[in-house]
């Protein structure tokens, strides 16, 4: 059975750097909490089920949520990681909790979110909080960093080699530093990785490596959309009275055409949006798909069977289990007094049609 993955976003505490720069006790709750609807029709805020606004520092708490991700049919979460180089990381907890606790039997991976942190959210993308770095005198202390998780059965394996992610392969200074991580690994431990870059960014050099090309939404499937590119410069530069809204029909023939441009490619794994609303961070200047959660997994489960099917991609991506500041989560929720039960939907939309 094809494996369904989602990412993680292990953060919903607050951080010291996070107090700095966004205000005391800062987390992405906080963006929920304070959102309001900004046009007629307009889906948000979701809100967690009995106001369930987590705190995943304690481990008692974490534990329960990781537990949910299989409970509801995940095979392995992927959490985002942040190594910024220097030894420098942030929100580290949740994966720690989860190598600690001998008796989670969740597995899980890395997803390498190899960027600069900025307040890019309010429009100040000079303001560094955290400054990316590719030294390659690095290497050694970014493997020490990850070894305790790639030697751990739990993380999760294709034909034997680790899962690990990188978000940004075309950054600047990040191809030899990424080459000198997989040989040094494989040389240090035996361990050789096997990649996973966004299809829409595929350096020649990295190519050799074990890889799989992965959809990275909705950046892979509305840029092929040059309508959608035009409005949303237009938004950012100067905010119409309401934010792009993409309508999920549109959404959708615009993914066929990203499967179909892909197909091609024998290590293409899809990835689907859960939803998608940006306006909780950027209010104005976001963008929206329009569609419950329901909506979004059905439609674009219809275009990976029409596309797909018959090539059996060797895993599906889900964008994403709980990032709720951009509105794409696999939890129950509540809109506007109504519950929304999602507790089957991978198995019923996904697996069973698999």
């Amino acid at each position: 059975m094809t494996p369904v993955y989602a990412y993680f976003l292990p953060q919903f505490y607050s951080t010291p750097e996070n107090d700095k720069f966004w205000g005391e006790g800062f987390t992405e709750w906080t963006n929920v909490r304070n959102a309001k609807p900004l046009f007629k029709g307009h889906r948000r805020p979701l809100l967690p089920q009995n106001d369930d606004f987590y705190d995943l520092s304690d481990p008692e708490t974490a534990n329960r949520v990781i537990n949910h991700t299989q409970e509801i049919g995940l095979d392995a979460v992927a959490y985002w990681y942040y190594w910024f180089g220097d030894g420098k990381r942030t929100l580290e907890k949740v994966p720690e909790i989860h190598l600690e606790t001998t008796d989670q039997d969740q597995s899980f991976f890395f997803a390498w979110a190899n960027a600069p942190w900025t307040k890019a959210w309010v429009g100040n993308k000079k303001e560094v909080i955290f400054e990316q770095v590719y030294d390659l005198n690095d290497v050694d202390a970014h493997i020490d960093d990850l070894l305790p998780y790639l030697e751990d059965s739990r993380y999760e394996r294709l034909d034997g080699k680790p899962l690990y992610q990188l978000n940004n392969p075309a950054a600047k200074g990040v191809i030899p530093y990424v080459l000198k991580l997989h040989e040094r690994l494989q040389k240090r431990t035996g361990i050789e990785l096997a990649w996973l870059f966004p299809s829409f960014v595929m350096p020649d050099e990295l190519l050799t490596l074990p890889h799989y090309r992965i959809g990275f939404p909705p950046e892979d499937v509305q840029n092929q959309d040059n309508t959608f590119k035009r409005r949303k410069q237009l938004t950012s530069l100067n905010p119409w009275k309401k934010p792009v809204v993409t309508k999920l029909d549109k959404y959708s023939e615009l993914m066929k055409i990203h499967l179909l441009e892909n197909r091609q490619y024998p290590n293409f794994a899809p990835t689907l949006l859960s939803g998608w609303d940006t306006t909780y961070r950027y209010k104005k200047s976001g963008s929206i798909i329009a569609g419950t959660v329901e909506e979004h997994i059905s439609a674009q489960m219809n275009c990976v069977r029409e596309i797909l099917n018959a090539d059996n991609p060797p895993f599906i991506l889900i964008k994403a289990y709980n990032e709720w500041a951009e509105g794409n989560i696999l939890e129950n929720h509540m809109f506007d007094g109504k519950l929304y039960d999602i507790s089957t939907l991978i198995r019923d939309e996904i697996k069973s049609t698999l």
